[in-house]
């Protein structure tokens, strides 16, 4: 799967802990499973963590990095 992956500390929502969130683009199983073991390739950066004024901000920002990530695997296909 091509992948949109955070990895920061949230500042939006406010969380202090460092994570690492992976969103696989075009995945259509179940949500509800935590604890999987992935094994991600990061080839590209796109930015870096910012601070939103709102949650729909950060939607907006989290659909952009998608299109993103998929333009930039198909251009190096």
């Amino acid at each position: 799967y091509v992948a949109a992956i955070s990895i920061g500390r949230n500042p939006t929502v406010g969380l202090g802990e460092v994570v690492c969130e992976v969103h696989l683009i075009g995945y259509d199983g179940p949500l509800n499973h935590y604890g999987w073991q992935l094994t991600v390739t990061i080839n590209n950066w796109i930015r870096d963590q910012l601070k939103f004024d709102s949650q729909e901000e950060l939607r907006e920002a989290i659909l952009i990095d998608i299109e993103t990530s998929v333009k930039l695997v198909e251009s190096n296909r």
